[in-house]
């Protein structure tokens, strides 16, 4: 099996803390605003678990998950 390449870009409710733990154990960890992603074809797949209902602009948060996902892959 492949080794995976974990990347966490935007996640509601994280702290500071959390996201230098998870870049203590070797996860490019980042906290940012889910309304302005500035990714480009950079991910396999984007996963969201009841986030969206919590964000104002949906609208800009699929935006910016489309434009971070390569082409023909998935939001889950």
């Amino acid at each position: 099996m492949a080794p995976h390449n974990l990347q966490l870009a935007a996640a509601h409710g994280l702290s500071p803390d959390m996201v230098a733990a998870a870049c203590r154990r070797g996860i490019d960890a980042r906290l940012m605003d889910a309304t302005r992603l500035s990714f480009a074809a950079e991910f396999d797949a984007v996963f969201s678990n009841a986030a969206l209902h919590w964000v104002h602009d949906a609208d800009a948060v699929l935006s910016g998950v489309g434009a971070a996902l390569e082409i023909g892959r998935a939001h889950v």
